[in-house]
């Protein structure tokens, strides 16, 4: 087949997203010749990549500009994500549009970002369509609300609001009857697009399977977070936990930290009295993160939203066990693991009770520490082999539902 993929994000060595893309695209080209479009940047990244795995022959790689902004928090930056995205879609469909007449594209992928909620420039080429995996319709547990403090509130409050008015446009409703195959990240996605044609649950963490395990000490008898410590990670509520733990047990944070979140978090560590206990460590090289997870005691995560969580997946892949909410991005990740005896996944209610829950599951975790792994796991759902699936249901089910989106330049810029 002539595969054409839209990702927003796909490069080596830069994160979760990025990873998805690239996994998306040399899945594509184990049995297609592939164009992908992507920001200048991970373009640039991946020319070299795709020769030296001898693929530059079967692969296409166009960048489509701008490039995303350098990520920060706040409400200024999501505001600012949000418009480049905008622009860069729009780019993307003209591009998609140049190509189609060139190149007759049998299936058409759009996998990054991929939010139900935002425009799918790609969904105007006139050949059937695989979308996603795709998520955003997780919302945080009403009884946490108060995790996500003042600042955090007003945030997911934006969200909600761009959210809601963004899929209210009939250019983004009727890109789920126009896709003839819907893949969701987690069950609330796939609940909101029920009434799409062919709608199956894929999670991302499942693309960032690890080649191999990374060299571990003995495990320790402690507790990592992983990830950018912003108001929805809800790091304070695992400093919560912590204060129901014995005090020989630490908690390990990983990821870039603002002056914000740090004060939220020394504050949740003072009323926990357990200041000493907790050590942000800022921003880790993925290598070293990969190597104190693979001998850490336990992986908390105490997200409120996760859509996916390629965390959870990279700790059950290196045999560290996992405690995380019951909500979202996690349970889809441990199924997809086939399940996991030394996972834990607590449900939300208050934060005093959900609190006391984790703490009490990572104590139960930490009685009887688990052995480092030697090799790293994979999951039993395969990535690639699901998209590749998916391109063939996408061609089998057939034109049917193309003419209900605009195929010409003046439908690209509908609202």
């Amino acid at each position: 087949m002539k595969v054409l993929l839209s990702a927003y994000a796909c490069a080596p060595g830069m994160g979760s997203e990025p990873e998805v893309g690239l996994q998306a695209l040399l899945g594509a080209l184990t049995r297609h010749e592939v164009w992908v479009l992507t920001q200048p940047h991970m373009a640039q990244l991946l020319a070299p990549l795709l020769a030296d795995l001898g693929l530059s022959d079967r692969a296409h790689v166009v960048a489509v500009g701008p490039r995303a902004p350098e990520g920060q928090a706040g409400l200024t930056a999501l505001a600012r994500t949000q418009v480049s995205h905008e622009r860069w879609q729009r780019a993307a469909a003209t591009a998609a549009l140049s190509l189609h007449a060139e190149v007759h594209f049998d299936v058409v992928h759009h996998v990054t970002l991929a939010a139900y909620w935002m425009r799918t420039g790609d969904a105007v080429v006139g050949a059937p369509l695989v979308w996603g995996p795709v998520g955003g319709a997780l919302e945080p547990p009403l009884g946490l609300l108060s995790v996500l403090g003042a600042r955090g509130l007003a945030e997911d409050a934006v969200r909600t609001a761009a959210r809601l008015g963004s899929w209210a446009l009939p250019s983004r409703r009727s890109v789920a009857t126009r896709a003839e195959v819907v893949l969701a990240q987690n069950a609330a996605t796939a609940r909101r697009l029920r009434r799409a044609g062919d709608v199956r649950i894929l999670s991302n963490a499942t693309a960032a399977a690890l080649a191999s395990a990374p060299e571990a000490g003995p495990r320790r008898r402690d507790i990592a977070v992983v990830g950018r410590v912003v108001a929805w990670k809800a790091v304070p509520l695992a400093v919560r936990a912590l204060g129901h733990l014995p005090a020989d047990v630490p908690l390990h944070v990983y990821g870039e930290c603002g002056a914000g979140e740090r004060a939220r978090v020394d504050a949740a560590a003072r009323r926990a009295g357990v200041e000493e206990r907790v050590h942000l460590h800022g921003k880790v090289p993925r290598e070293q993160v990969l190597a104190r997870v693979a001998s850490s005691g336990v992986l908390l995560l105490p997200s409120l939203h996760d859509e996916a969580s390629v965390t959870v997946a990279e700790a059950l892949a290196l045999g560290t066990p996992v405690v995380a909410l019951d909500h979202g991005g996690p349970p889809q990740v441990v199924a997809a693991f086939g399940g996991a005896d030394r996972v834990r996944l607590v449900r939300p209610t208050t934060p005093a009770r959900t609190a006391r829950a984790l703490g009490a599951a990572v104590s139960e975790l930490l009685g009887e520490l688990a052995p480092v792994g030697a090799h790293a796991l994979v999951p039993e759902q395969d990535f690639r082999a699901e998209l590749l699936d998916a391109y063939e249901r996408a061609v089998a089910t057939g034109t049917g539902g193309l003419r209900r989106m605009p195929t010409t330049k003046r439908g690209l810029f509908r609202r």
